[in-house]
């Protein structure tokens, strides 16, 4: 009777024991469980996989959960394989070894056709010095790297509406207003002699060149794309059925960079130049070139 009775308060504090476990794994945000050396998920395993993987995992194989989406001829699937084929049923050192080998970021669909990017960490369970389990923590960082996206691409826009003002501020308004008049009467050719190539061209590079003549380089890189997709079309052939459309869709892409670019300067200078109002530009007969330029180009075309 004394046996017994030690036998089921043993027994009891095991079951309370193994309940605080899963009272606290459950309450963490997080897919926590084991697998064995066969890669089946086995018990514990926390409420949240649930809400991660959108299905039951207890008792279903790593490479059917976690590891579903991988690519067999990917170099983390062989990682993953290896890694996993040489630590089971062996002592610290295998895992030393290969543990910091294993990916740690995976991105999986669900049975609801939702995706997800989860990020992973491992640890080895040892019975008498051997791994006899593996334990994976994953959390779900799919809103985060979203956040984290968001708030990379609002820098990178920052960055580039800081060093277009700077490029701005570093002309007069006289200059600007010189630089988009000659840019816009070029534009402007563009339309009555879209298939003659050396017009259009010619004109393409003349713009490209005043934009960085007056340091406008985000409109110059925007000119460069647009004039090669232009070449492209020309080597393709003005008698192609699509060409007058398509080249239509590049001119007023050119078109709407200087327009983009002309807004840029609005918030600075205010209304230096009206495209689409002649009577509103006052441009006069000079036009402002930094003395460097003018210098070496005195120079080149002396030598010339």
């Amino acid at each position: 009777q004394f046996l017994e009775k030690r036998v089921k308060d043993k027994t009891k504090e095991l079951t309370e024991y193994v309940e605080k476990i899963e009272i606290l794994i459950n309450n963490m945000a997080q897919a926590v469980f084991a697998i064995d050396s066969e890669g089946v998920i086995t018990d514990p395993v926390s409420q949240f996989s649930e809400k991660i993987f959108g299905e039951k995992i207890e008792g279903k194989s790593i490479w059917n959960t976690l590891y579903k989406n991988l690519d067999k001829e990917d170099n983390d699937y062989a990682i993953i394989q290896f890694g996993l084929s040489i630590v089971f049923h062996a002592d610290d050192l295998q895992w030393i070894m290969v543990g910091d080998t294993f990916p740690t970021r995976f991105l999986i669909q669900d049975n609801e056709g939702e995706k997800k990017s989860l990020k992973a960490s491992m640890s080895p369970i040892y019975d008498n010095g051997l791994c006899e389990k593996i334990m994976f923590m994953i959390e779900d960082v799919t809103e985060l790297e979203k956040l984290e996206a968001d708030i990379k691409k609002q820098r990178q826009q920052n960055a580039l509406k800081i060093e277009k003002l700077q490029s701005i501020v570093a002309n007069s308004r006289d200059s600007l207003t010189h630089c988009f008049y000659e840019s816009y009467e070029r534009l402007k050719e563009l339309k009555d002699h879209f298939k003659d190539r050396g017009i259009v061209l010619r004109s393409v590079h003349t713009l490209k060149g005043l934009s960085r003549l007056y340091g406008l380089n985000f409109l110059a890189s925007d000119i460069h794309k647009i004039e090669s997709k232009m070449i492209t079309l020309f080597e393709e052939g003005v008698h192609k059925k699509s060409f007058e459309e398509d080249f239509e869709i590049q001119r007023v892409s050119l078109w709407n960079s200087f327009d983009d670019a002309l807004e840029s300067v609005r918030e600075i200078y205010g209304d230096i130049y009206d495209p689409d109002n002649p009577d509103f530009n006052d441009v006069s007969d000079t036009i402002e070139v930094q003395k460097s330029v003018l210098t070496n180009t005195v120079k080149e075309v002396t030598e010339l």
